[in-house]
């Protein structure tokens, strides 16, 4: 059951499917540089790390969701991008060095 009193960690829990299945952040091509490494907060499934390594960048995606987690990595390790991409189970506010990055995206975290 979701807890009404806004407990974020029932996201961890969620199957979350949304309306508009990927919203990648196209806007942000011309910036980015191949080698760059960027952290996605919030990553879900990875869509958006996905498209980062196909623009030749290094991502981590971090979710406290463990199924969308787990899908994301059977995704990396399926396109061979285990290198590239990094997938953790992690809560955002809980963790204390999670490392240095180039840029941070927050697209679909609430």
């Amino acid at each position: 059951m979701i807890s009404t009193e806004g407990d974020y960690t029932d996201w961890s829990h969620i199957d979350y499917q949304p309306v508009i299945h990927e919203l990648l952040p196209d806007g942000l091509v011309p910036f980015l540089s191949q080698g760059q490494s960027a952290l996605e907060i919030g990553s879900g499934r990875g869509a958006v790390c996905f498209f980062l390594a196909r623009h030749g960048l290094h991502a981590l995606g971090i979710d406290i969701n463990h199924d969308a987690i787990a899908v994301a990595r059977q995704q990396a390790l399926r396109d061979g991008l285990g290198l590239t991409l990094r997938f953790e189970v992690a809560d955002i506010l809980k963790q204390t060095d999670i490392g240095a990055f180039d840029f941070v995206l927050m697209i679909r975290a609430l």
